[in-house]
């Protein structure tokens, strides 16, 4: 009975120890752009011209990409899919090309409202930074609009998440939007439906957005 106990736990042990080695040694998937602040510009402007995120929402594609990690590092990816309970919270890191003497508005924007088919609400705005002083979102800023993340509806297909990075070139700036908190959905308040980059960056003269990302939300 003592030998039959033995073998079994012996046997028993081996089996741990294999799933140990089996979740450890299968090797992990790298990313698609392992070093995302080092995209190249043609590639840039390939992948927005073909997601049309280059004449939907801007038009001229920015030089640089910015670095968006939400938690548990799941990371915008130039076009990656993630689900909508992955994106529900605001981004815990935001980095990009630029320098600490600047100013710098970060957004995040949904030109797929309701759909991509009849986006009749273009765009839904679900984040607005600005006055960010340097080249990431942990320095000081000013909120605009909360974050508040976008909840694709069943049956409608993915929609496009952009992220888009502005260099304020007449230094801090005195926004006079309406500010919206977190409980302001997007499909609730009308202030974030039909909000458009462009006519932002026109209006505090911003120019051509200087970094970008963007997702699709399922």
């Amino acid at each position: 009975m003592l030998n039959r106990f033995l073998n079994l736990h012996h046997r028993s042990v081996n089996l741990n120890l294999a799933v140990v080695l089996a979740v450890y040694l299968v090797p992990r998937v790298s990313s698609s752009y392992p070093d995302i602040l080092n995209v190249s510009a043609e590639q840039i402007f390939k992948l927005l011209n073909e997601t049309r995120i280059l004449g939907d929402v801007i038009q001229t594609a920015p030089k640089h990409t910015c670095k968006v990690l939400y938690f548990e590092d799941t990371a915008a990816e130039l076009g990656n899919v993630l689900l909508a309970k992955e994106v529900s919270y605001a981004p815990r890191w935001c980095q990009w090309t630029g320098d600490n003497s600047s100013y710098y508005t970060f957004l995040v924007t949904g030109p797929d409202e309701p759909s991509r088919e009849h986006p009749t609400e273009r765009e839904h705005i679900h984040w607005l930074v600005g006055n960010i002083n340097g080249d990431n979102i942990l320095r000081s800023k000013e909120y605009v609009y909360d974050y508040i993340g976008p909840y694709p509806k069943k049956g409608i297909g993915n929609r496009r998440l952009v992220y888009l990075v502005y260099k304020q070139s007449n230094g801090e700036l005195t926004f006079d939007e309406r500010r919206l908190n977190d409980s302001t959905s997007t499909e609730g308040n009308p202030h974030r439906r039909n909000f458009s980059c462009r006519k932002f960056a026109k209006k505090y003269d911003l120019g051509d957005p200087v970094a970008v990302n963007f997702v699709y939300v399922e």
